[in-house]
């Protein structure tokens, strides 16, 4: 499925020119391609920031993917653009037959989804940001396999057996935590996107909103948690915002992506918890005093009140 603006000939264009750009290096193994789309200060935020030549390193990326996964194929399956700013939502499939970022080859098929940031300037990639769950399942053995041999080794008792149960309830919170956007994608799917009524807000509108709640209130609180001691928060009032003036025009599928994109690293940052982290705490004026899990489960009762809103349930 295509999402593009009705606008202007270029823009369709730079849609085109972000599309061709992903196919000619992961699809083909292309990667001199890289050298006539990116610009000389070609930026990528995938990468350290000392790396020193961006559009290299991003040559070496693509031939050691397609290296590891040589029947690599891939579909575009969202675009979405906005000014100079392409959004690509693409799924790869390949099985790992060689080594991948430290990772031994599992010689099985794999699927996942990477969505990528493309900025544009006179025709140039200037800057790209992505996020992909490529690593996440390539790490799921090994740590699965670590976590069964830490139990079988260690006797469960007394505080380990809390330990380890509070390790599993944060996994399973993490889980709950990443499977909204894809609930709220099938939402849109099946129920398609709904217009505002009175008094309640559109599709795009909600979707909207969730991107903005994950940025600037789950994701500002669980960084202060981490950084501040103690932090208080006020009330943040949904209604300071006309959320369909800034959102109800805006294509629902790069809304959907944003927000996406921004849980998994919101899931990222909670998988690389401690268990001192998990223990922050933070004081909010209505709720009281929460430590990490609880922050969690607020969002969480958060997105499900607007996932019901979505699907058209009754809470």
């Amino acid at each position: 499925m295509r999402c593009i603006l009705p606008i202007t000939r270029n823009m369709a264009d730079l849609v085109t020119l972000a599309e061709q750009f992903v196919q000619e290096l992961w699809q083909r193994g292309n990667v001199r391609y890289a050298e006539t789309v990116c610009a000389e200060n070609y930026t990528d935020f995938t990468f350290p920031d000392n790396a020193e030549d961006d559009c290299m390193q991003l040559q070496d990326t693509v031939l050691g993917l397609r290296a590891a996964f040589p029947d690599l194929k891939l579909e575009v399956l969202d675009s979405f653009q906005d000014e100079d700013y392409v959004i690509l939502r693409t799924f790869f499939v390949g099985t790992q037959r060689g080594e991948y970022d430290g990772f031994a080859p599992l010689n099985q098929v794999m699927e996942w989804e990477s969505i990528d940031i493309l900025h544009f300037q006179d025709d140039l990639l200037l800057e790209r940001w992505a996020q992909s769950d490529l690593l996440a399942q390539l790490q799921a053995p090994e740590q699965a396999e670590e976590a069964a041999e830490a139990e079988a080794d260690a006797p469960v008792k007394g505080d380990d057996f809390t330990e380890l149960q509070l390790a599993h309830e944060h996994a399973e919170l993490i889980g709950q935590f990443a499977d909204i956007p894809k609930m709220l994608r099938q939402a849109v799917r099946t129920r398609g996107v709904q217009a505002g009524a009175q008094g309640e807000w559109s599709t795009s509108a909600t979707v909207g909103h969730l991107w903005r709640c994950e940025v600037d209130v789950w994701q500002h609180r669980l960084r202060e948690m981490a950084d501040v001691e103690n932090p208080v928060w006020e009330y943040w009032d949904p209604n300071q915002y006309d959320w369909e003036t800034e959102f109800g025009a805006t294509d629902v599928v790069a809304l959907l992506d944003a927000f996406e994109m921004r849980r998994q690293q919101t899931c990222n940052f909670l998988r690389a918890l401690s268990d001192e982290g998990w223990a922050r705490r933070g004081e909010h004026r209505v709720y009281g005093v929460l430590d990490v899990a609880g922050l969690v489960r607020k969002a969480l009762e958060h997105d499900r009140e607007h996932l019901a809103a979505v699907s058209g349930a009754e809470l």
